[in-house]
């Protein structure tokens, strides 16, 4: 079975098997527009490592929230989801780099 796709091979009827993200740079690197080229895990990549891990009652566990869930509860959620797929391992966030470079950058611009 096949776990990785190109992009450019990527169209609208496979947003099933590759997700919004990657049918949408598809459809980019096919309409001739300046897309790197690039892959895509597909879902049965994602399917086969859940269930060789025996992963799926966890995340559904994990990603069962109530109606009243504070966002902080999904955030923690999904950071633990995220731990499962890195062997317990935390993967960290990224968007915390971003906000930084972000601050930093404004900062630069207000010397000028």
């Amino acid at each position: 079975m096949t776990y990785v796709n190109s992009l450019a091979d990527v169209g609208a009827s496979d947003i099933a098997m590759a997700g919004g993200k990657a049918v949408g740079l598809g459809g980019l690197l096919q309409a001739g527009l300046p897309v790197p080229p690039g892959f895509v895990l597909n879902t049965a990549a994602y399917s086969h490592f859940v269930e060789t891990n025996h992963l799926e009652a966890r995340i559904q566990e994990l990603a069962t929230l109530s109606p009243q869930a504070a966002p902080q509860d999904s955030a923690d959620a999904s950071e633990q989801i995220q731990t499962l797929f890195t062997g317990g391992h935390h993967a960290g966030r990224r968007r915390s780099g971003t906000r930084r470079r972000l601050r930093a950058s404004r900062r630069r611009g207000r010397r000028r």
